[in-house]
This record gives structure tokens, sequence and C-alpha cells, in this order.
């Protein structure tokens, strides 16, 4: 491994050169002196990582973390965006740019505010009329004003529902909605042409208090905004009826509460309540982990406990920049464990979509409904085509986004045509594409809080109105997942599969394919199998075809046919559409044509029709490691009549989807052969809406529980040794009478600073929280005068230099070390939380790090009979460490007492048999003490274990994580055990897929450490015991 000290001539000049060009250009000071100190400190990997890979601007605009370098989000990568983006507008708007201008608006996450002002700076000093927002705006409020307005463009600082390092740019043509390609690829190429800042110009925010080109629009947009809202409000007196229900809402730590309040008074509704947490701008997003409402739960439990103590009926929610919107109704059945139904995204938009039409027609009763039309996005449900089937009104479909649902909309109206309703299945709604050509959480909030009240006015819930749809306009029964797929190579190989398909006889296949001639049609080739169709892919089908590079292709490749699976398990596929070589096959009648949808071979995107009704749509995200599918079971019962047959006819509906669905994810994806992650180890499916159990692995055999457990379960077990824990740390927090203060010296940080400290409190991790986000992210130890290995999360107890540990450094020894010693220590965990609560694990210990051996291991009595893990079984448990890594959890160690172990470990039997022996050896010292870590958080309650330690910082630091194996042994002490062994390489390091899977294979073979056993009376007096090497 390449070491990070390396001397000026080994660094790369390109390196070198964009450096320099940082520190010339750059005028922020903290930002600048962060690249200042990297190169100082010769930390030329870094300088390379930050600076040699430039933020891309796409239809989305930009978004990334921020920090220093030209791939993150700063003044600078801000200010040349927005040179590049100014330098467009007025090559395409010419002089008509000055005097229409541009808006700016920003929401309340960290430089948000600045960036905007960074951004307005640089109009107004090209004499270009500058519509700044002087407070955080949603999102919406931007396309709204930059039509009301007439201006040429809109500029939103926003990350949406990012994680709180982010942030982002967001960029709206003069229509009000989205841009698309090439209207991208236009204005990077002009930012490419504009890196310098421009002098005089850049950074000069003093022009915006003397200049008379800028001017805060709030006044004028926010009143004409909640005029045109007020317009969408049907049913006023039902509203402000005293018998209107309670609703609470939430904006995350948005911008969405002022904004929320006025939507609610211009609807006549009483105030909402508030969740106190939340309703003031955040940055740092305390409360929750995602500020996303479309992670359902986890964000939505403040607001479900202020709903309890307040007796409301409704659950109200934005995402930070007021543009998402999710809605939870509480359960009068009481067959939801929380109490709280939340509804999908699909869900959500069926009944919105409805509630437009309904409202809308009853208010427009003359109109000729065959002008009127609504949109959704492919991958989500279909539920607005049945409705315009039934009522007559036209629906459009349109590729993900709402750059699409936005620029065909203001298509639709330009041809006077009438837009009732836009929506997506990731809970964004267009309410009023009128007003605004894009997702708007403050128009879907309080137009979804009236459709609430009226259907409580009939005596109907949510549900009960989505059973009623049901019995009009079919059943829309949809289940949508993704896999993690962390090699490109895999996923294209996928699906290229796909695109080739034979179940077995691959070489065949192409040789037939291959063979095809030119102008042939799938009728009149031979089918390789039954299970398959050929289809032609000619020129005439590939000419529409996005990209340049295929379609110069297309004319080196007219003859390429395509084989596509024809069944799917018991069920036929009657067609296809694949949006990424631009076909659309309908196999009944053997024809293919040319998608209606636009195409592009950047994007990966295959649709299956089948024969059933339902229809799955596989994709590759576009900027995350999955592979995403979307899946759809539409169907019609004759006889609704009886409660009963139609809820057991939805029942079985979803039964037919899950074993549909189930079969595709095995047979097309493979997920064992190309070893792809679930997101759970059940999927978080819309099929039930009851909420699934956590333990996921389930055996037959059930061995009785060991006498010690008191009938206790695997949790109360565990929840017993964190308590004893938590107790012991506060017992020893107290005895600290006086707060001494310590110097440390921090020899290697980007700054070389002394900080003064809290003696037995203040850990290195605070010390990095001191210097840099980047060290506390990468330092996994810390190295204490030169010669002491020191946890990340252990108090310091006296004045000392010290130097933060890294993954990548030139000889990793002990960090490795302390990586595989987490591991092992990780499994313990897993193994008490994976299996239901009538198993009984019982933890034993694990030995030390032993690289050459190949795979980090854990002993322990799994009690579960003749049990033999699959290959399913184990892919849980990796499921679990992955899920392990997104918490961060902390690893805290802590010193106790031989009582205060026992106590700890009274239900743990080969626990309470190792203390003793450990003890024995510290003999030396006045009061023998043994070390136990804690993993976990203030919100997670993780689990505690034996070992001497050190341990890495975090969870965040595991990269990925697999279960290889588990076998069994025979110890002399504990008798018959079982050995679980584990592959792991830290986050920071980065294997090829293949040499995973090789050293995985590696990893499957018993280990061949030392056996569990407790030492004999000669080896008792040895300085260190077999069983205490073992916790090391």
């Amino acid at each position: 491994m390449a070491s990070e000290t390396k001397t000026n001539k080994e660094v790369c000049s390109d390196i070198k050169e964009k450096t320099e060009l940082w520190l010339k250009w750059d005028q922020c000071e903290t930002t600048k002196k962060e690249i200042q100190d990297l190169k100082d400190q010769n930390k030329w990997d870094d300088l390379g990582a930050r600076l040699c890979h430039r933020i891309q601007f796409g239809t989305a605009g930009l978004r990334a973390r921020m920090g220093a370098g030209f791939g993150l989000m700063n003044d600078l990568t801000v200010i040349q965006a927005t040179q590049g983006f100014l330098r467009y507008l007025q090559q395409e708007f010419k002089g008509d740019l000055s005097s229409a201008g541009v808006v700016i608006g920003f929401d309340a996450r960290h430089n948000s505010h600045r960036f905007a002002q960074l951004v307005a700076a640089l109009f107004v000093c090209e004499d270009v009329k500058c519509y700044l927002f002087n407070t955080t705006v949603p999102t919406p409020f931007i396309p709204f004003s930059v039509k009301y307005l007439n201006c040429k463009a809109g500029i939103m600082v926003t990350a949406s529902h990012n994680p709180k390092d982010d942030n982002g740019y967001k960029v709206y043509w003069e229509n009000g909605a989205q841009i698309v390609s090439p209207r991208d690829s236009n204005i990077s190429d002009h930012i490419e042409q504009n890196l310098e800042p421009w002098k005089q110009k850049a950074w000069n925010l003093d022009i915006l208090k003397t200049s008379n080109k800028v001017c805060d629009p709030m006044k004028q947009v926010f009143d004409v905004y909640f005029k045109e809202l007020r317009r969408h409000c049907y049913f006023p007196q039902l509203n402000s009826s005293p018998k209107a229900p309670k609703f609470v809402y939430t904006p995350i730590h948005g911008v969405g509460q002022p904004y929320a309040e006025e939507a609610f008074k211009v609807f006549e509704f009483k105030p909402f309540i508030s969740v106190k947490e939340q309703k003031e701008p955040d940055a740092e997003f305390r409360t929750v982990k995602y500020p996303n409402p479309e992670e359902g739960q986890s964000t939505l439990e403040l607001a479900q406990q202020t709903a309890n103590e307040n007796q409301c009926d409704f659950i109200l929610a934005n995402d930070p920049d007021a543009d998402r919107f999710a809605l939870a109704e509480r359960d009068p059945m009481g067959t939801v464990q929380t109490g709280w139904r939340i509804l999908t995204g699909n869900q959500l938009g069926a009944l919105l979509g409805w509630w437009r039409w309904f409202t809308w027609r009853n208010a427009n009763p003359d109109v000729n409904v065959d002008d009127v039309y609504m949109l959704y996005s492919t991958v989500s449900s279909h539920i607005l085509k049945s409705i315009g089937e039934v009522e007559g009104f036209h629906t459009v479909e349109t590729l993900t986004g709402f750059k699409w649902l936005g620029n065909k909309s203001d298509q639709l109206i330009k041809d006077k045509k009438h837009v009732l309703f836009g929506f997506e299945e990731a809970i964004g709604y267009m309410c009023d594409p009128y007003n605004v050509l894009d997702k708007d959480g403050i128009s879907a909030c309080v137009i979804g809080a009236e459709l609430c009240t009226y259907l409580k006015s009939i005596n109907r819930t949510l549900y009960e109105q989505l059973d009623h749809l049901s019995t009009i306009y079919g059943y829309h029964i949809n289940d949508n997942s993704y896999v993690f797929c962390y090699q490109t190579d895999i996923m294209l190989k996928i699906f290229d599969r796909l695109r080739h398909f034979d179940r077995g006889d691959e070489k065949k296949n192409t040789q037939q394919s291959t063979k095809s001639k030119q102008g042939e049609t799938a009728a009149h080739q031979p089918e390789p199998k039954e299970a398959n169709v050929i289809v032609q892919y000619s020129n005439k089908i590939k000419s529409h075809i996005t990209s340049e590079e295929n379609e110069q292709k297309s004319a080196k490749s007219s003859d390429e046919t395509y084989v596509y699976p024809k069944t799917c398990g018991k069920y036929n596929v009657t067609g296809i559409r694949d949006l990424t070589v631009g076909i659309e096959a309908d196999f009944r009648n053997e024809k293919d044509k040319k998608p209606e949808l636009p195409c592009s071979s950047a994007t990966q995107m295959l649709t299956f029709y089948f024969d059933n009704g339902c229809e799955i749509t596989i994709r590759a995200s576009g900027t995350e490691p999955k592979i995403k599918w979307y899946s759809e079971i539409r169907k019609k019962s004759s006889n609704m009549d009886k409660k009963e047959l139609h809820e057991e006819f939805r029942q079985q509906t979803r039964q037919e989807l899950q074993e549909l669905l189930e079969t595709c994810i095995k047979e097309f994806l493979q997920p064992e052969k190309n070893e792809l992650i679930e997101r759970e180890t059940s999927r978080n499916s819309h099929i039930n809406d009851d909420q699934q159990s956590s333990s996921f692995i389930d055996i037959e055999e059930v061995v009785e529980q060991p006498h010690s457990r008191s009938n206790l379960t695997n949790d109360q077990v565990r929840l017993h040794r964190l308590q004893i824990y938590e107790l012991e740390r506060q017992s020893q927090l107290k005895q600290i009478r006086r707060i001494e203060k310590i110097e440390i010296d921090v020899q290697d940080s980007i700054q070389n600073i002394k900080l003064l400290m809290n003696k037995s409190l203040s850990t290195p991790y605070n010390c990095a929280q001191h210097i840099s986000s980047v060290l506390v992210e990468r330092s996994c130890l810390a190295l204490l005068d030169g010669n002491k290995i020191w946890d990340m999360n252990r108090p310091l107890e006296h004045d000392c230099q010290m130097k933060f540990l890294h993954f990548l450094e030139e000889n990793p020894y002990e960090q490795n070390k302390a990586y595989w010693r987490t591991c092992s220590f990780i499994i313990g965990y897993l193994l008490e939380t994976a299996f239901k609560s009538n198993y009984f694990i019982e933890l034993c210990s694990f030995p030390p790090p032993q690289f050459e051996h190949g795979s980090v291991v854990y002993d322990a009595k799994l009690n579960l009979g003749n049990w033999k893990p699959s290959f399913e079984d184990l892919r849980s448990l990796s499921i679990q460490a992955y899920k392990l890594r997104d918490l961060n959890l902390k690893f805290e160690p802590l010193q106790i007492n031989r009582e205060c172990a026992e106590e700890m470990f009274k239900y743990d039997r080969y626990k309470l048999q190792q203390i003793p022996y450990m003890l024995k050896q510290r003999v030396a010292e006045e009061q023998p003490r043994l070390t136990v870590y804690r993993m976990g958080s203030e919100t997670h309650q993780g689990h505690v274990d034996i070992t001497q330690g050190p341990l890495i910082s975090n969870t965040g630091q595991i990269g990925r994580y697999e279960f290889a194996a588990i076998h069994d042994i025979t110890s002399k002490t504990y008798g018959e055990l079982q050995r679980i062994q584990a592959l792991s390489i830290p986050a920071q390091l980065h294997l090829h897929y293949w040499t995973f899977d090789f050293l995985l294979q590696r990893a499957k073979k018993l280990n061949p450490a030392s056996l569990p056993d407790l030492p004999n009376k000669k080896k008792e007096e040895s300085t260190l015991t077999e069983e205490e090497n073992r916790q090391q």
C-alpha cells in the first residue's frame, strides 16, 4: 500500500497543479487553510481525493458533501457553477436576462445562506436583476417565483433530505421546471470554460448592500402563492368545523413550519399541533438519523408521540426543504404495533389523485373531460391511469423525476390542456401544475389535510378510502425495494444477461443470436429454449437513442439480437420495455416498436409485463450502488358485495405479487450468485401492511434453554449487561470530584495545535472533533507518546503527544488488529439479536486476530440442534452487519472489578467461568480490573462484551462484511460449540470484487485458531492464559 507521506518528486504533477490552483483561487479562509495544511503535511493522497475529481453538474444541478476541494460543495465550486450557468444564460437570453433576472433561495442547512449570497453577488456584478430571498424558503417557492416574476432562471441552494453534511445547487429554467438534457451538458461546458473566479466579482458580497439590482421578493411572492393555493380549498366549512380532525405537523428541522401554518390559515383550518423538538430549523437534524419522512417510522417517531399526547388523528410531515410530503393516520383497529399507519408514496398518490379529480369535477361539471390530464412516473403506481380509463381523462407516463413531470406538464398546458396532478412514488406530489411545475410539499400538505377532513366527515379512514377506490378502479398493489450491488461490472453483467437470456446454455444462446440476419423479426427467429424470446435490435429502433456513442455503435451492430425472458416461474412474460437499448416488444403479437419514453444507454432500465397483470421494472440507480425494482399488480374483482370476499381477493392478489416478485428476483437478479446485499432480510414490502418482525432466522428445532438463563431471552440478557455497564459508568463518573486539565499535543493533525482537554473525560475522538470532520471520520485509533495504542473513545489520563491512526497508512498493523478484533466483537452482538426470542444463544469468546487464518471468529453455543445455516441465513447475518455501519455506533471501553463483572455476566455461564482466570493474571495490580466494551449510542442500546481491546472508533468505519461459515468445534472446557466465521474490510479500503470473493472462499474453511479452553493448573502460573489471550 502506498504511503501518504510521499516526497515532492513522487507527487503526481496533476495533484500539485490542482493544489496550487486551489490556493490561488480560493478566498474562503477555512477551506483554503484546509488545503494548505494538507499540502504542508504532504497529505497528497487526501489532496488527490479532494481536488482531482470535479463535482459534476447534472439535470438536478449539484449535490455533494461540504468541504474543501473541487469535488465537494464549497464557496469556490458554487462560484464556478454560477459563473458557468450565468454565461450560458447570457448566451441563451442575451439582453433579456439583465432586465428579467433570476430568483435565488436557500434552505436552513449549513452554508446555504452564504452560498446563495455568493450566487447573487455574481449576477448583480454582471448587471443582472436578482430576486434574492433574505430568509429560508421551501424549494417550491423558487419555481413558483420564476413563473410569477417572469424570471429567466431560478437557483435553490438545498440538499433536500440528504444528510446534514451535504448541500446542493438546484436550477430551474424560465418555464419554472427543472432543466433537462442537453441544457445540463451545455451548462457543464460553460462551467469548464469559467473555472477561474472572476476578479472583483467573485466573493464581492458588499455589492449586495449597495446595488439596486438586488431585492427580496418575499412579500409579493408569499401573498400570491397562498392566494393561488386558496383556489384549491373546496370545503372551508368542514375545515373550520368543531368536528374537524386534529393534526400534528413536523418540518423535520427544516423550513416548512411558517409556510404550513399559513397554508392552514388560508384553508380555514384550526392551527395544527407542532412537534416542538423539530419545529425550528436545525442544520444538525438532531432528533433524526435521516431527515427524510419517506424513511417512515424512524423519522416520524416524535410526531407520533406528540399526536398520542394530544389525541390527534393525523400526522403531516415535510422534508427539510418542504418539497416532499408524508401522511400517517391513527390506526383505529390496532393492527399496527405503533398505532399509526404511514401511507406509502403510491397510496398517497392514489388518494391525492382521486381527490384532485373529485374536487375539480364537482367544481367544473361542464368542462370537456377529454382535455384533462394527470401524470405519473414510470416507476410509480398506475392507479391514475386506471382512474382515467373509468372517468374519461387522460394520463401520461414519464421517466423518473420531476424534471420530466414538470416539463411534460408545461407542454400540455401550452397546448391548452388542463393538467390536474402529477406524482412519483418517492412522496413527491405536484398538486398545482399551473403555479409550481415541481413537487410541492406545502400545497400537498394542506390539500391532503382537507382530504382527511372530508373523509372523516363521511366516517371513512384513508385506508377505507383506498379500499373503496379498489372496488371502482381495481386493485393496485405495489412492492418497491432494492439490493446493494457494489461492483459496476456485476451490475452490467446482470442486465446483459437479461438481454441475452438463457437458463443454462448461454454459449449456444449467443451463437444463435449473433447468427441472426439483419432485418429478420422475432417471429422468424428460432427460439433457443421455450423460456426465451428473441427480439431483433434494428437500426430503425435504435435511431432514437440519445447517446451519440451508442448511435455510432448501432451502424456497426445492426444485426444484433436480444433474448429476453419469456417466463418467470409459472407466469408468462407478455412483453418488455428496454429503455437502455430502445426496444418495446409485445410477445403476444411478436411486434416491437420504439418506446414512447426517452431512452439512454447511460442508464439501465428494463420493464417486464406479465400475463397476470403484473408489471416489474428493474433499474440501476444513477447515484447509489443499488439495483432497484418497482412492481405493481393490477386486478379487478367482479364480486365485491361482501367485505370478506373483498379482503380475501386482496390477500390473494398480494400473495400472487409476492410469489412472482420473489421468483423474479431469484431468477433475474440471481442474488446468491452475484452476491447482492438485500435492503432488509425481509424486504420492506408494501404487500403486508403489518409491521414486520425484526427477527429473521427461524429454526424448526429448538434446544431447551440453559438453566442459568432463568427464562430470560437473548435481548433480556443483553439489556441486563448494558444496564450494569451504564450504572458502573455513571458511578465512576461521579468519583471524578474535580475536573483537571491536561495538554494534548496533536502531532499529525491537519492543524498542528495543542489542545487543553479534561482529564478522565475527554477522549481522542473529542480531540479530533476540535480539529476537522475528516479526522473524525477516518481515525480509528490514537498513538500516545509514540508507543501506546489508545482507543478513540477511551478517556485520556495525562499530558501527552498524540497521533491519529487510520487504515491508509503504510504499515497499518495495529489498525488492522483492532479492526479484526472489532469484527469478532460484532459477531457476538449479531448472534444475540439475529434469532427469534425462543432461541438461546450463549456467547463464549473469540481468539486474537490472526490474519494468516483468513477470517474473524467468535465461538458460541447456538443451541439450535442440527441446524445448518443456509446461504440465506448467512446473508441475513451479513445484512445486519451492514446496518450497523449506517448507525455509527461507538465502541467505549470501561474497566470494572470482579464483583461488577460477575453481576454484568451472571446470565452468561461461559463468561462467568472465564472471569476469575482473567483477573488472576492481574495480581500485580492493586485492584485487578477487567476491560469490557460497549457498542452503542444514545438511541441504540447496543451490546457489551469482554475484550482487552483496543477496538476501532465506531461501526461507521466497517466496510464490506460477509459471514462465511459456521463450523462445529469441541472444547475440553465447554464441550460442543460453534465457530462462527466472517470476512470484512475497512470502509476506507476497496478490494476488487474478484479479490474479495477469493478471500471469502478461503474464509469458509474451518479457522484453526486456538480452541476456547481454560488453562490447567500449570498454565495458570503463566503470565497470560490462553483464554485471556483469546479475549485480545
